[in-house]
């Protein structure tokens, strides 16, 4: 049979990449496609023979075994043929275009053929060889391919000339495919072509101006052309055509070559349409080279990394880009980056990258500073996730931009402490007229703080001065910038009671780095003690005005009739009315404070009553002018006038209904936190430095064994047993001298009540708001399972072992075995060997018990069947009681029954009937007096309990802990083998075994799954 039109080595050869060379041996599959389709003998191999590619006439025409490597081309020569094949291509190696040979090659048939051989390069490293069958009497046998052209115009009719092969192929090929001549004129356009690209074959054929249409663009035409000059057959180029419909098509086309020699046909191309992975590559690239510009020109550091975890399974960062700029700023090179770790490039970096990784997502940044130790600097870190599991980080170094503003910072501190320690009002002003600093006195002076002083002009000085003295001013200080120098004048200050103050106010100009004119320092001196003093008062009354106006809580004073006659800002806004509509009018808004007010008025209350503060008030609520219900808190106080004479009641509104709010909401979070811890099923405990239980969880008190309420307040020391206060006291200082303040470690732990649990103990330092250590997290897993697991499991690896042993030798060993013991048997019966009859017994007794050893190595094999049917458990004991029976009377003992109801479940027959046997056999042997076994079954809520129970001394601890191990016995002339078959059955089951020993005999307890509610269980009931 021919093989089909496919071959198994076409996908090493194809490429569609856009970025092929000649210098790759690649192929496009589309043309491998064709080459398949062709009658002719066509194969590529390389320069060294070893074949590449061989169509299905190739693969029909030679017994090739696909079952084996692929033979060099040569292979296909006789030996004779050989030489002259070499010497033939060699000379295409040094510059020929192409040879043609002809042979006598036997096919798989054995019939001989004469073959006519073209041989070409692809390319520099890939040679197409063709082969014709010119055999006479066969229907092509005239002339070799290179001497057969057809004229252009009979491929391009379509009825007449039907028959020709080659224009079958072209038109039915499942891509573009068209014709130059010489002038590079079309002269075939299959209809793949038509439909691709719009035009019909009537539109394109011997049309000079086809080409205008389809390459607009001189450039891309000629380019066109100088493609197609200049490209080497098969080898894959993009060209740009412009449709009928002005559409743009990416056409990947390749030069197959003139394999018919059609006359009028110089090239034959064929074109796949790769239209959208051109667009999509375009659109990548364009957005990479952004992408790449911004990376490269941003003088910022710039690292891309992806998570991993290290060796103890905790998340690490690796990079996998960076620009240079982080070269520079660590002073490292481009191989010292590579691959590096997050974690290492960056010391003690792990806690804040790790933070804000964490709890990023996709679309988010977070930012951090860092002190990166190696160079002194401090870096700003501007952390992003763009995908999850990848993360990009900006990073610039401010370490001098710190320096510079600690220091600035703190001159300016100095400076404003020492203006602010002057008594006297002093002030700055800028070019522009406007206060740019001052120190407190002014502040007072002026009554404004220094906020609303800065940007102002002197017209902030409007009320104290005539507008004459302003004028002045204005005009004095105009005269400075012009000519800067110091100056001083005498102003009288009006006050709001029409008195005035005299001041002398002394100017200098002061100057910036460069030189030049940077503002007006201004100093006020009082010339008139007396009238300084009232100045002083009526400005310590406007600020003390002021300052309760700028008072974000309203405050409000009522007099000794319960009628507002003063409030600040924020009380107009609480209650939402002006103080013209306040002043005067009952506070009805207030009536608790008017109930108060009035009993302390009448005497039947006391000042310290009334003068409450927050801390011993319940909230009260109160109507907001918005219309909501606040939650206040009034503080009050009793005001006198100089006589002593209750003269009012002031009151100060605290809103805490944020604060309220707030607090109930840390009061959900911190139940919703105990309720997580709670339900965390491992052992979650919290102590303080001292070793105090400050919190724990409900699983660390079973833990321990006691109430949690017993628990919290009490020292470790009452918890654990005094080698194991020491342990942990040790763990817990060298946890407080690591340096990433976390410590995991197993270890056996021994409680006060002198319990052992073997436990994986994780600890975590807690800190502060400062950083300073506080306490110690502790989260404890019980590993006792999980080495009752790793038992489990070295139990089955030696099942398996002696199962594969068994496997190997078992049947082997028996054969022969039998053999030996049919002619002892023989020999046991001769009369004339009766003196040795005692020999023989004692040899076949023994090759019995070798023949028992290798039936339970059978048993213990990984490949045993256990065929599960539904089956009573109490059905199986009864049915081998009888033998039990027998068995315990040989060692004078008894057998006793205590059945229970038990439901079918699914067994193993015969594997439920030895495990029996094999207990109660080690049962009977172990009791050395006369005694009982006793079976029992009961169903529990999980399954179903088979016990087996004897009298005897008990098992040695030294042999328990070894207990289902091959080998391991106490008999003399026990294998050790009886009991790990017992395990094996076991296991098969999914049931559970458990020992009780003690001196006064052993209890095993076999535990049967029940079936799981959601199957069938049909036949169990």
């Amino acid at each position: 049979m021919g093989k089909a039109a496919s071959n198994k080595s076409q996908d090493s050869l194809m490429d569609h990449s856009s970025n092929y060379t000649q210098n790759d041996h690649h192929v496009p599959g589309e043309y491998l496609d064709y080459l398949d389709l062709q009658p002719d003998l066509i194969c590529l191999f390389q320069s060294d023979f070893v074949l590449q590619f061989s169509n299905a006439a190739f693969d029909n025409f030679f017994l090739i075994d696909e079952g084996q490597p692929r033979p060099f081309f040569s292979d296909y020569f006789q030996p004779s043929q050989q030489e002259e094949l070499k010497s033939q291509l060699e000379s295409l190696q040094q510059g020929k275009k192409q040879i043609s040979f002809q042979t006598l090659q036997h096919n798989k048939y054995g019939e001989t053929r004469q073959l006519h051989w073209i041989c070409h390069y692809l390319n520099p490293g890939l040679i197409q060889a063709s082969a014709r069958d010119l055999t006479p009497g066969e229907e092509l046998q005239s002339k070799p391919r290179a001497a057969m052209p057809l004229p252009a115009s009979e491929i391009n009719s379509k009825s007449n000339n039907a028959g020709h092969r080659s224009q079958g192929i072209f038109n039915k090929l499942p891509f573009m495919a068209w014709a130059l001549d010489e002038e590079l004129n079309i002269v075939f356009w299959n209809p793949v072509a038509e439909k691709l690209i719009g035009y019909s074959r009537e539109e394109v054929l011997n049309n000079n101006e086809i080409f205008s249409k389809l390459f607009p663009d001189p450039t891309i035409r000629d380019e066109y052309y100088k493609k197609i000059n200049n490209c080497s057959p098969t080898v894959e180029w993009n060209a740009r055509f412009r449709c009928k419909n002005n559409s743009d098509k990416w056409i990947s086309c390749f030069d197959i070559g003139n394999l018919y020699n059609i006359q009028d046909w110089k090239y034959v191309l064929i074109g796949i349409d790769r239209t959208d992975e051109k667009e999509t590559e375009l659109a990548l690239q364009e957005s990479e080279q952004r992408y790449r510009s911004l990376f490269s020109s941003t003088q910022a550091g710039l690292i891309l990394c992806h998570q991993i975890l290290d060796a103890k399974g905790q998340p690490d960062y690796i990079l996998i880009d960076h620009n240079r700029a982080v070269e520079k700023m660590l002073s490292k090179t481009k191989l010292d980056l590579r691959e590096q770790s997050v974690h290492s490039l960056f010391p003690n970096i792990a806690e804040s990258w790790d933070k804000s990784c964490q709890k990023l997502k996709p679309g988010e940044q977070d930012r951090f500073q860092y002190y990166y130790h190696p160079r002194q600097q401090i870096f700003e870190f501007t952390l992003f996730s763009p995908a999850p599991g990848e993360f990009a980080a900006f990073f610039e170094d401010i370490t001098e931009i710190i320096d510079t503003r600690d220091q600035l910072c703190n001159q300016l501190e100095f400076m404003q402490t020492l203006i602010d320690t002057i008594p006297n009002p002093i002030f700055f002003k800028n070019p522009e007229g406007r206060f740019i600093n001052c120190n407190k006195a002014f502040e007072m002076y002026v009554g404004s703080s220094r906020e609303d002083i800065i940007n102002r002009d002197i017209a902030i000085l409007s009320p104290y001065l005539e507008p004459f003295d302003l004028d002045k001013i204005w005009k004095l200080e105009q005269d400075l910038i012009d000519d800067p120098r110091p100056v001083h004048h005498e102003y009288s200050f009006r006050q709001p009671d029409g008195s005035t103050m005299d001041f002398m106010i002394n100017r200098a100009p002061f100057f910036d780095m460069a030189g030049n004119f940077a503002g007006i320092v201004g100093v006020l001196t009082n010339i008139s003690e007396k009238r300084e003093m009232q100045r002083q008062l009526q400005t310590q009354l406007h600020f003390q005005q002021f300052l309760t106006d700028i008072i974000p809580a309203p405050i409000f004073f009522l007099d000794t009739k319960g009628h507002y006659f003063k409030c600040n800002q924020a009380f107009e806004d609480y209650i939402g009315k002006k103080r013209d509509e306040i002043i005067g009018r009952r506070a009805e808004e207030l009536p608790e404070c008017m109930d108060l007010w009035q009993h302390y008025l009448a005497g039947h209350l006391e000042e310290k009553d009334l003068s409450a503060s927050s801390s011993n008030q319940a909230p009260i609520r109160f109507r907001h002018a918005d219309g909501s219900i606040r939650y206040v808190i009034i503080n009050r106080t009793v005001y006198h006038n100089t006589e002593g004479v209750p003269a009012g009641l002031a009151g100060i509104i605290l809103d805490i209904t944020a604060q309220r709010n707030a607090e109930t909401r840390l009061l959900e979070q911190v139940k919703f936190l105990e309720t997580l811890i709670e339900t965390i099923p491992n052992p979650v405990y919290y102590r303080s430095l001292e070793g105090i239980l400050i919190e724990c969880n409900r699983a660390f008190a079973e833990l321990m064994g006691k109430a949690r309420e017993e628990l919290i307040g009490k020292h470790h020391r009452s918890m654990y047993s005094k080698e194991q206060i020491e342990a942990l006291h040790a763990s817990d200082q060298d946890l407080l001298n690591s340096e990433n303040k976390r410590l995991s470690y197993n270890s056996i732990i021994e409680f006060a009540d002198g319990r052992q649990v073997d436990l994986l103990i994780n600890k975590a330092i807690i800190h502060d708001n400062e950083g300073s250590p506080i306490g110690i997290l502790g989260a404890l897993t019980d590993l006792t399972e999980h080495r009752e697991m790793q038992k489990t499991m070295a139990r089955l690896d030696q099942y398996r072992i002696i199962g594969e042993m068994a496997a190997a030798i078992g049947h082997e060993v028996r054969n022969p075995m039998t053999t030996v013991r049919g002619f002892l048997q023989l020999l046991n019966e001769n009369e004339a060997l009766n003196g040795n009859k005692e020999y023989f017994d004692l040899m076949i007794e023994e090759i019995d018990r070798a023949n028992s050893i290798i039936t339970d190595f059978l048993s213990l094999g990984k490949g045993l069947h256990t065929e599960l049917k539904p089956e009573n458990l109490n059905t199986i004991i009864e049915n081998s009681f009888l033998i039990l029976s027998a068995e315990a009377k040989k060692h004078d003992h008894s057998m006793e029954l205590n059945l229970g109801q038990v439901p079918i479940i699914p067994l193993d027959f015969k594997q439920t009937r030895q495990l029996i046997f094999n207990l109660v056999r080690n049962g009977l042997e172990a009791m050395s007096k006369p005694g009982t076994m006793t079976i029992s079954t009961s169903t529990e809520k999980d399954g179903i309990l088979l016990s087996i129970r004897d009298q005897g001394s008990g098992i040695d601890a030294s042999i328990l802990e070894k207990l289902g191990k091959p080998f391991v016995t106490t008999k003399e002339k026990g294998t050790g083998l009886g009991l790990a078959v017992c395990y094996s059955i076991v296991e098969r089951h999914g049931a559970q075994l458990e020992v009780e020993t003690g001196q006064d005999g052993t209890v095993f307890y076999i535990k049967f799954p029940l079936p799981p509610p959601t199957a069938d269980n049909s036949n169990y009931e």
